[in-house]
């Protein structure tokens, strides 16, 4: 059976989720967009699952930006949900948890995100270069995250995708190190609920070298494309970003989701170490069987990730 609207059409067979399906050339009308919003929104009401699919292959990189990050948004957002629980799951009062966005709300503001020109042509030049990579919403509570919190979401993560977490004594102490936000990488000062950016789905190659590189890249690279802000993560984000991947059945390798967290102050790897130890930065990873959070010699010549959004800024 088929519903047709205006540049949308409905198709509901007996024994399968309803599609939308659109031409790729209606990307850049928001009305479209807003539309299947609300079609995806009637539908999650009526439990129902309703995925979008582009009546047309997606030739230019702009429109293939907007579509990949447009259809993930359902899955991104039942990851943002299970994460959120995750962190209220040890506050004990009812004022204390972390109160959870509307769906409406936030797929607008993951698609608002792209309305910006400056954040969405430094995306679109990078896809453009390379047709392979994609930039992955990767929102999480906009609240500062202690390590404990981290460890557990990690540990949770790790098992869903079939990759436990690595076993090391010396976490807790490590990260105990650093402070909630470094931890979290958010800015609850925004009053926002959530705190948006992307991923790109590769590692970054020109971040490729040690702590003190990375930071002036990063740098150099946000005055390059004004307007934009430009980060390596703090844990939390990395860590909430697995699961992202395994929704969206994106790879779970080194290259997809290694990120090293640079722009915090470098520490021992045990606290109790005298001056003059190595210094270390945290770093989170997904390998073909475990997963990790620990850290990274901050002198040693390294990968990076460079995420991407509008709304962060270089303390993320």
């Amino acid at each position: 059976m088929d519903f047709t609207g205006e540049n949308l059409k409905v198709t509901i067979n007996a024994g399968e989720q309803p599609k939308v399906t659109f031409d790729e050339t209606d990307l850049d009308n928001y009305s479209v967009l807003e539309n299947i919003k609300k079609l995806e929104t009637v539908a999650r009401d009526r439990g129902l699952v309703l995925r979008t699919v582009g009546a047309a292959t997606v030739k230019s990189a702009e429109s293939k930006v907007k579509l990949d990050v447009f259809q993930s948004i359902p899955d991104v957002y039942d990851s943002y949900v299970a994460t959120t629980k995750h962190l209220n799951a040890g506050r004990q009062k009812r004022s204390d948890k972390v109160a959870i966005e509307k769906l409406v709300k936030f797929s607008s503001a993951i698609m608002g995100q792209l309305e910006d020109p400056a954040t969405l042509d430094y995306m679109v030049a990078l896809v453009d270069a390379d047709p392979e990579l994609k930039f992955v919403p990767k929102p999480v509570a906009n609240v500062p995250t202690t390590a404990r919190q981290i460890m557990e979401l990690a540990e949770a993560n790790g098992e869903l995708m079939s990759r436990p977490l690595y076993e090391w004594a010396g976490r807790a102490a490590f990260l105990g190190q650093f402070s909630e936000l470094e931890l979290s990488g958010t800015n609850p000062e925004s009053g926002d609920l959530v705190h948006y950016g992307f991923a790109p789905t590769k590692l970054t190659s020109r971040l490729y070298g040690n702590v003190e590189h990375q930071r002036n890249e990063l740098v150099a690279m946000n005055n390059e494309n004004p307007g934009v802000s430009i980060v390596s993560p703090g844990p939390l984000r990395s860590v909430a970003g697995w699961d992202i991947n395994r929704r969206l059945g994106l790879p779970l390798t080194f290259d997809a989701l290694y990120d090293r967290s640079v722009n915090v102050e470098a520490k021992p790897s045990d606290p109790n170490q005298p001056a003059g130890a190595y210094l270390y930065v945290p770093a989170s990873n997904v390998y073909g069987y475990d997963s990790s959070v620990d850290f990274s010699w901050a002198d040693n010549d390294y990968y990076g990730r460079a995420w991407v959004g509008q709304n962060l800024n270089l303390a993320a």
